[in-house]
């Protein structure tokens, strides 16, 4: 269950110390607001913090995810492991160097993320950003 006073302590206790989320900041998350990761990441954290959030309505489809990071340059992307194997799976034609080059953090939650794709991931935002 999630509880309202959590939004908060969430907030203090992770978004702010550990993310270091505040009002410069823009995030995107792959997840929809009716997840509790995506209601976190897209709603609770940018409120409290004065930072903006990109909501999407379409699926978080390789080619969605690529257009919003074009789009409005997020500097805070959240997403489950899932989602970062499947942009790792596009072809490198269809990167742009600017893609990901604005985002600071990536958060993977919701499921383990493989260290196969994290190496992949940091692979990737290296060579290309």
């Amino acid at each position: 269950m999630h509880l309202q006073y959590a939004m908060r302590s969430c907030v203090e206790a992770y978004a702010k110390p550990v993310l270091g989320i505040d009002g410069s900041d823009i995030t995107f998350s792959a997840s929809k607001l009716y997840f509790a990761y995506g209601l976190g990441n897209g709603l609770y954290f940018p409120f409290a913090t004065g930072a903006t959030s990109v909501l999407e309505a379409e699926p978080a489809l390789p080619r969605v995810i690529l257009d919003v990071t074009r789009r409005f340059r997020p500097t805070i992307y959240f997403a489950v492991p899932t989602s970062f194997a499947n942009l790792l799976a596009v072809p490198a034609s269809s990167w742009k160097p600017a893609d990901f080059s604005f985002v600071r953090i990536c958060v993977s939650a919701g499921e383990p993320l493989p260290g196969s794709v994290l190496k992949r991931w940091k692979d990737k935002r290296e060579s290309t950003f």
